[in-house]
Protein backbone atom coordinates (compact mmCIF):
# COMPACT_ATOMS: atom_id res chain seq x y z
CA UNK A 1 0.00 0.00 0.00
CA UNK A 2 1.22 3.57 -0.84
CA UNK A 3 0.28 6.89 -0.87
CA UNK A 4 1.61 9.48 -3.16
CA UNK A 5 0.88 13.22 -3.43
CA UNK A 6 2.28 15.71 -5.98
CA UNK A 7 2.95 18.26 -2.58
CA UNK A 8 5.80 17.67 -0.69
CA UNK A 9 4.20 17.21 2.58
CA UNK A 10 6.04 16.08 6.05
CA UNK A 11 3.79 13.59 7.98
CA UNK A 12 3.79 13.63 11.51
CA UNK A 13 4.74 10.45 13.44
CA UNK A 14 0.58 10.04 14.61
CA UNK A 15 -0.21 9.97 10.82
CA UNK A 16 2.48 7.46 9.68
CA UNK A 17 1.46 5.55 12.60
CA UNK A 18 -2.37 5.80 11.81
CA UNK A 19 -1.18 5.24 8.12
CA UNK A 20 0.58 1.95 8.35
CA UNK A 21 -2.35 0.43 11.04
CA UNK A 22 -4.22 0.70 8.25
CA UNK A 23 -1.97 -0.78 6.48
CA UNK A 24 -1.76 -3.70 8.58
CA UNK A 25 -5.53 -4.51 9.15
CA UNK A 26 -6.03 -4.74 5.29
CA UNK A 27 -2.93 -6.83 4.79
CA UNK A 28 -4.93 -8.92 7.82
CA UNK A 29 -8.18 -8.82 5.96
CA UNK A 30 -6.55 -9.85 2.66
CA UNK A 31 -4.88 -12.83 4.46
CA UNK A 32 -8.08 -13.88 6.42
CA UNK A 33 -9.82 -13.70 2.70
CA UNK A 34 -7.26 -15.72 1.11
CA UNK A 35 -7.35 -18.55 3.74
CA UNK A 36 -11.25 -18.62 3.75
CA UNK A 37 -10.84 -18.88 0.36
CA UNK A 38 -8.57 -21.91 0.44
CA UNK A 39 -10.75 -24.00 2.84
CA UNK A 40 -13.94 -23.65 1.45
CA UNK A 41 -11.61 -25.10 -1.87
CA UNK A 42 -10.61 -27.86 0.66
CA UNK A 43 -13.98 -28.51 1.74
CA UNK A 44 -15.39 -28.53 -1.90
CA UNK A 45 -12.52 -31.06 -2.75
CA UNK A 46 -13.65 -33.37 0.31
CA UNK A 47 -16.91 -32.98 -0.48
CA UNK A 48 -16.21 -34.09 -4.04
CA UNK A 49 -14.05 -37.23 -3.19
CA UNK A 50 -16.61 -38.34 -0.61
CA UNK A 51 -19.64 -38.09 -3.34
CA UNK A 52 -17.51 -39.69 -5.88
CA UNK A 53 -16.23 -42.54 -3.36
CA UNK A 54 -19.57 -42.67 -2.07
CA UNK A 55 -18.27 -42.13 1.21
CA UNK A 56 -18.80 -39.98 4.39
CA UNK A 57 -17.65 -38.49 7.03
CA UNK A 58 -18.99 -37.31 10.52
CA UNK A 59 -18.10 -35.95 13.73
CA UNK A 60 -19.91 -36.84 17.09
CA UNK A 61 -19.13 -34.37 19.98
CA UNK A 62 -20.42 -36.35 22.69
CA UNK A 63 -20.00 -33.55 25.52
CA UNK A 64 -22.37 -31.29 23.87
CA UNK A 65 -24.43 -34.26 22.01
CA UNK A 66 -23.63 -32.29 19.05
CA UNK A 67 -23.28 -34.15 15.46
CA UNK A 68 -21.56 -33.06 12.44
CA UNK A 69 -22.26 -34.93 9.03
CA UNK A 70 -21.11 -34.89 5.72
CA UNK A 71 -23.52 -33.96 2.57
CA UNK A 72 -22.45 -37.22 1.79
CA UNK A 73 -23.32 -38.93 5.30
CA UNK A 74 -26.86 -37.43 4.59
CA UNK A 75 -27.31 -38.81 1.33
CA UNK A 76 -26.15 -42.13 2.67
CA UNK A 77 -28.57 -42.55 5.30
CA UNK A 78 -31.50 -40.62 3.51
CA UNK A 79 -31.85 -38.31 6.36
CA UNK A 80 -32.60 -34.58 4.38
CA UNK A 81 -30.10 -32.03 5.01
CA UNK A 82 -31.00 -29.58 7.23
CA UNK A 83 -32.06 -31.95 9.73
CA UNK A 84 -31.56 -31.04 13.27
CA UNK A 85 -28.35 -34.16 14.25
CA UNK A 86 -27.68 -35.60 17.51
CA UNK A 87 -26.61 -39.23 18.82
CA UNK A 88 -30.08 -40.19 18.59
CA UNK A 89 -30.13 -39.37 14.75
CA UNK A 90 -27.15 -41.05 14.04
CA UNK A 91 -28.72 -44.22 15.72
CA UNK A 92 -31.83 -43.91 13.88
CA UNK A 93 -30.37 -45.60 10.50
CA UNK A 94 -28.46 -48.13 12.13
CA UNK A 95 -29.59 -51.69 11.91
CA UNK A 96 -31.60 -52.18 16.28
CA UNK A 97 -29.42 -55.00 16.40
CA UNK A 98 -25.94 -53.22 15.82
CA UNK A 99 -26.92 -49.93 18.05
CA UNK A 100 -25.77 -52.23 21.31
CA UNK A 101 -22.27 -52.50 20.15
CA UNK A 102 -21.75 -49.14 18.51
CA UNK A 103 -22.80 -47.75 22.03
CA UNK A 104 -20.34 -49.96 23.48
CA UNK A 105 -17.86 -48.62 21.05
CA UNK A 106 -18.95 -45.37 22.04
CA UNK A 107 -18.68 -45.42 25.65
CA UNK A 108 -15.06 -47.09 25.52
CA UNK A 109 -13.99 -44.36 23.50
CA UNK A 110 -15.56 -41.44 25.82
CA UNK A 111 -13.85 -43.62 28.72
CA UNK A 112 -10.81 -43.48 27.75
CA UNK A 113 -11.37 -39.41 26.04
CA UNK A 114 -10.49 -41.16 22.03
CA UNK A 115 -13.35 -39.51 20.53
Amino acid sequence: MGAHTKNLRSFSKDEVNFLKTVANVLGMMIERQRADDALRESEENLNRAQRIAHIGSWHLDAVHNRLTWSDEVFRIFGVPKGTSLTYETFLEPVHPEDRESGQQGLDCRLTWGTL
